[in-house]
């Protein structure tokens, strides 16, 4: 099963087209630079400087045009790319603060939701098994309401 629903093709596509528009920029810029260094050298003849300054202009142009062109194609293919890097390795630390996108990280994690907590169990050679739990809270208080939330945990009845 698939964990992205997108079209693998359509989204690679769009992103060698935004790969291939940046690096014809890049080369659009060189060769405005390589003009204006032309017409230096050529600045004794009639047409000469005038035709290197246009064109170097045209070319700078065109290249941040096609830059701008390419830049969301490749700031959503380097997202893709992140992302899929960080949903690889084993969740050890959250790199984003959004309460929906911990909770669905950690669930597709193994974790499981029970009593407003999300709970995982795994197995320990010294001892039977180990729990986590996590609560993601609201507060703009964190001292009391750190508290609070730990009498309440010690409270609740817990299976296993």
């Amino acid at each position: 099963m698939k964990k992205y629903n997108i079209d693998e093709n359509t989204e690679e596509l769009k992103y060698k087209r935004g790969r291939c528009l940046f690096a014809l920029s890049i080369v659009l810029g060189f060769v405005g630079i390589v003009l204006l260094i032309v017409g230096i050298f050529v600045q004794n003849t009639k047409y000469g400087t005038p035709l290197s300054v246009v064109g170097a202009i045209v070319s700078m142009t065109l290249a941040f045009f096609l830059m701008y062109k390419s830049y969301s194609d490749m700031m959503a293919y380097e997202s893709l790319k992140m992302e899929r890097e960080y949903d690889k390795h084993e969740l050890y630390k959250l790199k984003s603060v959004c309460k929906y996108e911990v909770k669905s990280k950690l669930l597709g994690a193994g974790f499981s939701e029970e009593n407003e907590y999300l709970k995982k169990k795994k197995f320990s050679y010294l001892k039977d098994s180990i729990t986590y739990y996590f609560r993601m809270v609201d507060t703009a208080k964190v001292f009391g309401s750190v508290e609070r939330y730990i009498k309440e945990f010690e409270l609740m009845d817990r299976e296993g």
